[in-house]
């Protein structure tokens, strides 16, 4: 029965009982007039309580609600993103198709970024067999990266690892403005799924040989992520001091933790993984999706 029609239905009950038992001091008539009134003053009530339950879901459901995932958050131009070159936009595209065949499931753990996160196996690296959704797309930017969110979002990660930026480096953007989308990327999962916990990680420095780079893109290494620790204590992450872990010193990325120069080997990949697992244990995060 509907739940309106069953108050006005209990209320007319109540009240005749109550009401009507008067009987001496008002006539029949008066009184299946007063219940009615009374009735009906129930049912607004209860419309409106409907009316305002429709506007506003439940806390719950806000804060804890998997949704579906958007089908347009696979269907993304690339090109909307200036900062990524034509290969770039040719893997993110590849990408996201591949995202699409295999989504996200409601709740688990994110490590998104760029290629360092894509090339390498999450969940061989942490105990547990804790399951690691790996959202790495190889050379993605910060401006990408920022286009891609719907997927992450709808879920309701538990956590999100987030290491962003080095492609920043070559791009046009500024040291400013790669550390604005970070901290945009990770306001926007912070608004949007306020259950979840960021952990957003401080960009690797590079090794300048073989190619020359010089100590020009360390410099901008060093001032995104001294911005991103300013921010740290009112942005709502946490921060992961991953910099510090790979620089040798002279401020290049350890040469005993690197491919190329950029890359990591499986001993560069050994010692993130390690601060990833520390992380999770520290936050109760070795349990399984519930």
């Amino acid at each position: 029965m509907n739940v309106k029609l069953t108050i006005y239905i209990h209320c007319e009950w109540i009240l005749s009982q109550r009401s009507c038992a008067l009987g001496d001091q008002m006539n029949r008539q008066e009184c299946a007039y007063l219940v009615r009134v009374l009735a009906l003053t129930a049912l607004l009530v209860a419309n409106g309580l409907s009316a305002e339950a429709r506007r506003a879901p439940s806390a719950q459901l806000v804060l804890d609600g998997c949704q579906e995932i958007p089908a347009d958050a696979f269907l993304i131009d690339p090109e909307f993103a200036s900062s990524l070159t034509p290969t770039a936009q040719r893997h993110f595209s590849e990408r996201l198709e591949d995202f699409s065949e295999a989504p996200l499931n409601c709740r688990e753990i994110v490590m998104l970024g760029d290629s360092l996160t894509e090339l390498h196996v999450w969940n061989e690296a942490v105990a547990n067999n804790l399951v690691l959704r790996n959202r790495g797309i190889s050379w993605d930017t910060s401006d990408g990266l920022l286009l891609r969110l719907d997927e992450i979002i709808a879920i309701r990660p538990r956590a999100v690892f987030l290491l962003i930026g080095t492609n920043d480096l070559w791009s046009g953007n500024s040291p400013e403005t790669t550390a604005s989308n970070i901290l945009k990327i990770a306001d926007r999962i912070r608004t949007q799924s306020p259950g979840s916990l960021i952990f957003v990680q401080t960009i690797f420095p590079v090794t300048g040989a073989p190619l020359n780079w010089g100590a020009a893109p360390n410099k901008k290494v060093r001032t995104i992520n001294a911005l991103l620790k300013s921010e740290s204590d009112k942005a709502g992450y946490t921060l992961l001091d991953t910099y510090a872990l790979m620089v040798d010193r002279n401020g290049f990325l350890n040469a005993a933790y690197t491919t190329d120069g950029v890359h990591l080997n499986e001993r560069g990949y050994d010692v993130w993984s390690a601060l990833v697992s520390d992380a999770l244990a520290r936050h109760g995060l070795w349990k399984q999706t519930p």
